[in-house]
């Protein structure tokens, strides 16, 4: 007779070939039991049990557009799908321009979706009632079972306790425990991420990681996060602050930065910085793209660059010179093969990213054997929101969450 570890192994084990098969079906476009099993390296009966278990749950079905084909051409295979009632994830992205709900299901097909402002002056209770009020109408809205809630914030953040750490200039928020103080509300699971790794993550199981099982997210936003991707799994680090590229000196002799560092890489390349220089040698210039009392976007400055804008392009590159330089670091640390960009901007054309490109070839120690390879993120601006979704249907993905329980 086995023993009780045995038949906890034995169910562990069908809960990891369950959940890859899950994997594939939702990373993966038109999936057939024949594919599904020759991409799992299961037997077709095996295969066949899970798929029934998991249509029984109705978490799976068969399409509708499978079957048979006209006389004459033979079987069509029949396409595997999540089924209409399927469990739903769900994420909040919290970030210093507001809070963005998404509830979707495991192939990243949004059902229902909330964006709202957050006062500046918030507390950690109020702004947790606040999140709680638009969860509830959105879980109305959608009437579906769901199976956790990921949560992505700016870092530095404690994943593994879930607690906000100390961002800088974020609401004033300090040791904020908010997967516990949401999962009280909501009634959950909640799961912290920092919104560079909740990128990464993204990219990782739906876009460029795909295809790259080495890679850096660059998160550029009010300052530069990364989430860094080895072996096709998030490095998070011991407590889940790994990715702090900001925060790596590019001049040891630099000024003084809030984290104790000198030079650090934000100082330098930011937002900010960018717009400043812009504004200036517009003046040095007379150059009249970007009036004084007009605000300039992010946005603005890459397509001006793109339109061969004199300032846009010398800030844009100043900006991606000192960016490259961490990069390179990172790139030779951790023997990395591509760089996505991305971020919470409006969105990106292909000017940073050739200039990063251009910089980075023959800079790192990669080159010497290959091309690192430089692309906007497959999401563009959406990736760290559907990343702070990732969060929980990645563990779904490695049978960390058992959907069949929920």
């Amino acid at each position: 007779m086995l023993n009780n570890n045995n038949f906890i192994s034995i169910g562990h084990a069908s809960l990891l070939k369950r959940a890859h098969i899950l994997r594939l079906l939702c990373t993966n476009e038109d999936m057939s039991r024949v594919a599904l099993a020759q991409k799992a390296g299961l037997t077709k009966t095996t295969l066949s049990n899970i798929i029934s278990e998991l249509i029984q749950a109705d978490i799976v079905c068969e399409r509708p557009d499978g079957g048979i084909q006209p006389a004459g051409a033979g079987r069509r295979p029949v396409y595997l799908d999540l089924s209409a009632t399927s469990p739903l994830a769900v994420g909040i992205l919290l970030n210093r321009k507001g809070c963005r709900l998404l509830f979707t299901d495991l192939k990243l097909k949004v059902v229902a979706k909330d964006r709202f402002k957050v006062p500046e002056d918030i507390s950690s209770d109020e702004l947790c009632d606040l999140i709680s009020e638009h969860f509830r109408m959105l879980k109305e809205k959608c009437g579906r079972p769901l199976i956790a809630v990921g949560i992505a914030t700016p870092g530095p953040i404690d994943s593994v306790r879930g607690v906000i750490l100390n961002p800088d200039h974020f609401y004033g928020l300090r040791d904020v425990e908010i997967c516990k103080m949401l999962s009280d509300r909501l009634g959950y699971e909640c799961h912290l991420i920092s919104d560079s790794s909740a990128g990464a993550l993204c990219e990782n199981l739906y876009g460029i990681g795909k295809k790259v099982n080495h890679f850096i997210f660059v998160n550029i936003s009010r300052g530069i996060g990364a989430g860094i991707v080895v072996d096709g799994q998030i490095h998070r680090g011991s407590d889940g602050i790994a990715g702090e590229l900001g925060h790596t000196s590019i001049n040891f002799s630099g000024p003084p930065c809030i984290c104790g560092n000198r030079g650090c890489l934000e100082q330098y390349a930011n937002e900010e910085n960018v717009i400043a220089r812009i504004r200036e040698l517009c003046l040095y210039s007379g150059d009249a793209s970007f009036p004084p009392d007009k605000e300039i976007t992010w946005w603005q400055i890459q397509e001006a660059a793109a339109n061969g804008n004199g300032p846009a392009l010398a800030a844009l590159d100043e900006f991606c010179e000192y960016l490259s330089f961490a990069l390179g670091n990172a790139i030779n640390t951790f023997d990395l093969s591509a760089v996505i960009v991305g971020g919470d901007q409006e969105g990106y054309n292909d000017v940073i990213k050739t200039m990063l490109q251009n910089k980075l070839s023959g800079r790192v120690a990669a080159s010497y054997f290959r091309d690192v390879r430089v692309y906007n993120a497959y999401y563009g601006s959406d990736a760290i929101s559907v990343g702070s979704v990732s969060n929980v249907i990645s563990k779904v993905f490695n049978g960390e969450i058992n959907i069949l329980r929920q």
